[in-house]
């Protein structure tokens, strides 16, 4: 489980983390919501990437 909010989900562009981290849309957003193990590489750096357009939506 990821420790973003489900307000912070709904800010974050999946098409943009899809192209950057090269995988489909559906799976950033099972794996943002929880739905999909996060122990893989592609998982964590879906992870990261949203962490940072978080910071960068939210300014922190």
């Amino acid at each position: 489980m990821t420790n973003l909010t489900a307000e912070q989900i709904r800010k974050i562009n999946m098409a943009a983390i899809s192209r950057v981290v090269n995988c489909h849309p559906d799976y950033v957003s099972k794996v943002l919501h929880g739905k999909r193990n996060t122990n893989t590489d592609l998982a964590k750096r879906i992870l990261s990437k949203a962490k940072q357009m978080v910071e960068i939506l939210e300014g922190e």
